[in-house]
């Protein structure tokens, strides 16, 4: 019994003929994976670049600032957003923030946030001064009282085509990917970063030194 079964399976793994029309069948759905995978993978770091991208686009433009910065400004600015992430699930967190060497921390002035259109919330809302601080090694060194800006976008990416791989820590069970980008900037034209206009009239602001040479 076992040289017959033996010798079947010989013949079959030495047998060479087929229908190409068959085997074309039994391998299309792996081709066609390959190449839909490709393009899904391909298109999320298109939108994860864009992201990038969008960060250092508000980050210059925050830190030309001179005057206050209010909230019809953090509205256009949120509205400028989408068109660079060409989707409206994007949200937006600015935060002025300077170091205080007496206490060895860096110190929030301020921190707002804009939250997209079924966009994704920052769980830990406004960034604190401790939060700040959790976060330090992403902040550069500064002198004294002197300031910077931290932007933050948090983009999702929605793939026509969902694979099933789970590439990416933020990938969900739908194959949505949520990136996240952090960006420092320094005000370029003022002694510091400029004070948030409340809607009641009152302003927050920081100490800062001079960025002039």
């Amino acid at each position: 019994m076992l040289p017959k079964v033996k010798g079947l399976l010989e013949r079959f793994f030495k047998d060479d003929e087929g229908v190409i029309a068959i085997e074309l069948l039994l391998v299309s759905p792996i081709i066609a994976w390959a190449l839909l995978s490709t393009v899904m993978y391909l298109d999320v770091y298109r939108d994860k670049a864009s992201a990038y991208r969008a960060s250092l686009v508000l980050a210059d433009m925050i830190s030309r600032e001179t005057v206050p910065i209010t909230e019809d400004y953090l509205d256009s600015t949120i509205e400028l957003l989408y068109e660079l992430v060409s989707t409206p699930e994007a949200s937006l967190r600015v935060t002025a923030y300077y170091f205080d060497d007496g206490d060895s921390e860096y110190k929030r002035v301020w921190s707002k946030i804009r939250v997209g259109t079924s966009g994704q919330d920052f769980t830990e809302g406004e960034l604190t001064t401790a939060v700040l601080n959790s976060v330090d090694v992403l902040l550069p060194d500064l002198a004294d009282q002197d300031s910077s800006y931290a932007i933050e976008i948090i983009a999702t990416h929605r793939p026509v085509f969902f694979p099933g791989m789970a590439a990416w820590a933020l990938q969900d069970d739908m194959g949505n990917v949520t990136f996240q980008t952090f960006t420092v900037t320094r005000p370029r034209f003022s002694n510091g970063v400029v004070c948030f206009e409340n809607g009641d009239g009152s302003e927050d602001c920081g100490p800062w030194v001079s960025t002039s040479s």
